[in-house]
């Protein structure tokens, strides 16, 4: 029986390329649900971090590499020769994937062709707890590291990981565990989104609209309610819209709001008094009134999606309307 011999170990920065520190999971990457060794069910923390091979032909010739391939043949001597290599046709488990293969997985999937695996090693991490995330908020000499939530790091960031590697000591599936304890957020990348897109998952497969539905105006804004669906046999022609109101090739000038415009003032010399201060010198006119402020616009609903009022009075909705149907209170 193999002795496990565990290694604490940081990797250099690297990019996520699946998985996130934030999501714990009851299913293996096939849909397998997750058990333990008597069965029971479990959940985990796993994640692919893509390291750049940066001119290494072997995992084990970077740093962080030789410790995981050093903690293999520590805990499975029997499986290796004297040069250190590998017995043929033995199978080891290292957690550590080349990015530039073209072998298939078990989901018939080519590494090489996966966004941000070539000329990267891939390794998988993983542990039952979900790792703590922090941020550096000084520098690379003088680092103060601030723990942040981990939904706040996604797939296609930049991370640092530091963790441990353990010899799984299975002697019938021989490897090793690379297990996640920190996450540093190096930086920001391209988010991978993973599944399906829209395009392969809905373009060419048709489905009947069922009676009654009314099709989407292009704007994207629901149909005025009791408006016909466009193209609907038997539905009435919707009635052409009034025509606007002719506007005047010139409009008068508006003066400045809340600014009245200037009177002459001339003052009564029979009320002047002789030998007053400051006599003939009128009295300073009242300042006009402050204008009222404007009544507040109408409030629309978390239902209206951002859509203003004004582009739903423009697509013929009453306020009426808007209320009942719930996108303005």
């Amino acid at each position: 029986m193999s002795t496990p011999l565990r290694q604490n170990i940081t990797f250099d920065i690297g990019r996520l390329l699946w998985g996130k520190p934030a999501d714990m999971r009851d299913k293996d990457r096939t849909g397998k649900p997750l058990v333990d060794k008597s069965g029971k069910a479990r959940t985990e923390c796993a994640f692919g971090v893509g390291f750049p091979k940066n001119g290494t032909v072997a995992f084990w010739q970077t740093d962080w590499g030789a410790v995981i391939y050093q903690v293999g043949r520590a805990g499975f001597p029997n499986l290796f020769q004297a040069d250190g290599t590998l017995l043929p046709g033995r199978k080891f488990s290292w957690k550590v994937i080349d990015g530039d293969s073209t072998e298939p997985n078990e989901n018939g999937n080519r590494p090489c062709d996966q966004e941000g695996y070539k000329g990267h090693w891939v390794v998988a991490f993983k542990s039952q707890f979900a790792p703590t995330c922090y941020r550096n908020t000084g520098t690379d000499e003088n680092p103060v590291f601030v723990e942040i939530p981990a939904d706040q790091i996604k797939t296609g960031h930049y991370v640092r990981v530091a963790g441990s590697v353990d010899s799984n000591g299975d002697q019938g599936k021989p490897g090793v565990y690379v297990n996640h304890g920190m996450v540093v957020h190096a930086g920001i990348g391209q988010e991978i989104v993973s599944g399906p897109d829209p395009h392969s998952a809905f373009a060419g497969k048709k489905s009947a609209a069922p009676a009654g539905m009314q099709a989407l105006p292009a704007s994207g804004l629901p149909a005025m309610p009791g408006t016909p669906a466009p193209g609907v046999p038997g539905a009435p022609a919707t009635p052409a819209a009034a025509p606007a109101p002719s506007v005047p090739s010139a409009l008068p000038s508006v003066p400045a709001a809340g600014v009245p415009a200037p009177t002459a003032v001339v003052p009564n010399t029979s009320i002047l008094g002789a030998g007053v201060p400051n006599a003939g010198v009128p009295a300073a006119p009242a300042a006009p009134a402050a204008p009222a402020a404007p009544a507040p616009g109408p409030t629309m609903t978390a239902k209206a999606n951002g859509v203003t009022y004004d582009s739903f009075r423009a697509k013929g909705w009453t306020d009426d309307a808007l209320r009942q149907h719930g996108y303005m209170v």
